[in-house]
């Protein structure tokens, strides 16, 4: 958990980062936060995971696979191409939990992992409000290993580390914000779904044990960097 608060000071930095660098070219117009090249933001929050079992992890006695509630800690950078379209690619620190039964045994997993997004956006922004959908893909990196715990009475201090494999998968979703000082505050919702199992190495061999799909809830904040300029003050609509 150290690790989770130490990258959380660090995404918190990204948007108080922007803002200092943005105050160098001047002061902010009314409209300036929706005419920019860039935007970076970081959020935080959680999300219910919910697996579906592999056919070899049943074949091990596996009576039930349950979810439970994740931490998500992200980092995202936007390339505003037009003015209702952009590139997002993002950092998504993840820590996730499981429980199963096996032989009359139930057990807990927890484990780490990277997400790596890259997302096409719409963006619209009317008045001060940021409606964006987005849809994408993302990759998937291990941090560290999977730990399994038997949770019985008597047996909650041991525990059992193995090596896995996680899949790449699609994402789809909103943000929805409103302006709040020089940037914009906002929630964001999504589906994420794995593609393929997860696979863990146990014994030498590499098991199928789960398709991981889940529901992020997050808060955030998000400021643009490098004026497209000129876009403000005259004619023309902006959204």
């Amino acid at each position: 958990m150290k690790k989770a608060i130490l990258v959380g000071v660090l995404v918190c930095m990204i948007p108080v980062f922007g803002f200092s660098q943005s105050r160098r070219g001047g002061g902010y117009s009314d409209d300036a936060w929706k005419n920019n090249w860039l935007y970076l933001g970081a959020r935080i929050g959680g999300s219910p995971n919910f697996y579906k079992p592999a056919e070899e992890f049943k074949d091990l006695g596996v009576d039930s696979l349950e979810g439970s509630f994740g931490f998500n800690l992200a980092a995202q950078i936007a390339v505003q191409f037009v003015d209702l379209f952009a590139v997002q690619a993002e950092l998504m620190y993840t820590h996730d939990k499981g429980s199963y039964k096996e032989g009359g045994y139930e057990l807990n997993a927890s484990y780490d992992s990277l997400l790596i997004p890259i997302l096409a956006k719409l963006t619209f922004r009317p008045n001060n409000f940021l409606i964006a959908p987005f849809a994408g893909i993302y990759f998937t990196i291990p941090l560290g290993e999977i730990e399994v715990k038997e949770s019985l009475s008597g047996y909650g201090s041991d525990s059992e580390k193995y090596e896995f494999e996680t899949s790449a998968g699609f994402m789809i979703g909103a943000s929805f914000g409103i302006k709040v000082g020089p940037g914009v505050l906002f929630a964001d919702l999504r589906y994420a779904g794995d593609f393929t199992d997860t696979k863990i190495k146990d014994g030498g061999q590499s098991i199928e044990y789960f398709t991981r799909s889940k529901l992020p809830i997050t808060i955030g904040y998000e400021i643009g960097l490098m004026s497209k300029g000129g876009s403000s003050g005259g004619g023309g609509r902006r959204y």
